[in-house]
């Protein structure tokens, strides 16, 4: 998957949350087949997914 951002956005997000856009994606190519969300799925959200599993 290819990513492009803004050096300065980067920068501000490295200061406000401590990682990069950079490190953010280093970690997204290496987990993006394992991501979970993390709220309650609704009833219809969880149907979608027993159809589909």
């Amino acid at each position: 998957m290819r990513f492009e951002f803004d050096h300065e956005k980067s920068r501000q997000v490295k200061r406000n949350h401590g990682v990069s856009l950079h490190e953010a994606r280093e970690i997204f190519d290496q987990v993006y087949h394992h991501l979970i969300t993390a709220w309650k799925a609704t009833e219809e959200e969880e149907q979608a997914y027993a159809e589909n599993v």
